[in-house]
């Protein structure tokens, strides 16, 4: 048997967290965790990038996404440059739609 490093309370062998105060009591157990939250995945990141660039709106669902999850902050700035490539492909589609509505005006002469 073991014991809790935090509040003592006896626990079995295999034991990795406390189930009084829910405190870890393997370090190998912790430092997995650790190792496991250090490495994000770049993938939603970079999709928004991607998706982005091509102005889908994959690109401006994943970029939310991957701001609200990611903590790192180059994970986070891949997402913000794909935010950014989607709302100008917005601008260039309102400029593009503004230019053909204000020639539907216009009559082509014929000679």
């Amino acid at each position: 048997m073991k014991y809790c490093t935090k509040c003592g309370a006896e626990l079995v062998d295999e034991a990795v967290v406390c189930t009084k105060c829910g405190c870890i009591v393997d370090p190998s157990f912790q430092m997995q965790q650790t190792q496991k939250s250090e490495k994000e995945s770049t993938a939603i990141g970079i999709l928004a990038i991607v998706f982005g660039a091509l102005g889908g709106i994959v690109g401006l669902i994943l970029s939310i996404v991957g701001i609200c999850i990611y903590k790192e902050p180059a994970n986070r700035r891949n997402c913000y440059i794909g935010l950014g490539l989607f709302i100008a492909w917005i601008f260039i589609f309102i400029i593009y739609y503004a230019v053909i509505i204000s020639t539907l005006g216009t009559t082509i002469p014929y000679y």
